[in-house]
């Protein structure tokens, strides 16, 4: 068995809280995990269809059958996805959920601190070197890689502070998308999914300090005013806010203001809907940076 329907991302923007309620109804099939990375992943597409059709053998009685794989629209990262998709499931319904974009940009920072992906890099190194930081905020240009064999009445947009005002609505739509009861009450619409808060990672010297023999149970006889007042040499919370610099505000709206603004008029929403100015709209502090460095991510 396949899909019918897929939520195609965009990632750190609320879908494993959106797949979690669409799940919950009687008709409606969610994997576990949601994300299989099948069309995105070239080593999860080599184990072939029936790895991925297995992910579906829980189907019963639903009708809406789907998996959620936010790494379907990071383009610049995984190029091939929407064309396999359109190849293997041209009947499927596309759910794309998606936020303010530089807002989606501090999440995904934290979201990789918080999987120890480079957990020690300030949020200013992953914006240099991961390209897809931004990539997969460009929402106009990741949805148009589907558009392309998909007609707009089977693309479904879910804008996260929507999501957020009023789940119950949100969630009646997405079911009236996908063929089932809308008219469904999905309980615990507020559960809380991937918490970011309270989370540490070793620095370098704490790196260090655990590799060295007997540190550990010494660590443990130390009084507990010494080891808070050593504890942020040896751990950092992931969970910090992260500081936009001058260079990366203004790099960041140059390239996500006018795919913003046609993503925005094109689904009905006003332009000032996310407002890209960079005082205190965004959840991060701003501070001034030292002249750009040369090779910085544009683009």
């Amino acid at each position: 068995m396949r899909p019918n329907y897929l939520v195609i991302g965009a990632q750190n923007c609320g879908t494993t809280s959106l797949c979690a309620n669409l799940g919950k109804h009687p008709d409606v099939y969610m994997t576990n995990p949601k994300e299989l990375h099948f069309f995105s992943d070239p080593q999860a597409f080599a184990k072939g269809w029936g790895w991925y059709e297995s992910h579906f053998d829980g189907v019963t009685t639903e009708t809406a059958i789907g998996e959620g794989s936010t790494t379907y629209t990071r383009n610049i990262h995984q190029p091939d996805a929407p064309g396999l998709i359109s190849k293997h499931l041209p009947d499927a319904r596309l759910i794309y959920m998606v936020r303010h974009p530089l807002r989606r940009m501090e999440t995904h920072w934290l979201h990789r601190r918080r999987l120890k992906r480079n957990p020690l890099w300030d949020f200013e190194r992953t914006y240099r070197e991961i390209p897809w930081m931004v990539d997969a905020s460009l929402f106009w240009r990741q949805i148009n890689f589907y558009r392309e064999n998909f007609p707009d009445d089977r693309i479904r947009v879910v804008f996260f502070e929507d999501y957020i005002a009023d789940t119950e609505a949100e969630l009646a739509r997405c079911f009236d998308f996908l063929g089932v009861d809308s008219a469904y009450v999905v309980p615990d619409v507020r559960e809380v999914h991937n918490p970011s808060l309270g989370r540490y990672a070793d620095t370098f010297t704490g790196r260090l300090f655990r590799k060295m023999p007997g540190m550990m149970s010494l660590w443990q006889r130390f009084p507990r005013s010494l080891r808070q007042l050593l504890k942020p040499h040896v751990r950092t919370e992931l969970s910090r806010k992260p500081v936009w610099a001058d260079w990366m505000i203004a790099d960041a709206v140059a390239n996500v203001k006018p795919d913003m603004e046609q993503f925005l008029t094109f689904y009905g929403k006003p332009l000032d809907f996310w407002t890209l100015d960079t005082g205190d709209r965004l959840s991060a502090p701003r501070v001034q940076d030292p002249p750009r460095v040369q090779g910085a991510h544009v683009g």
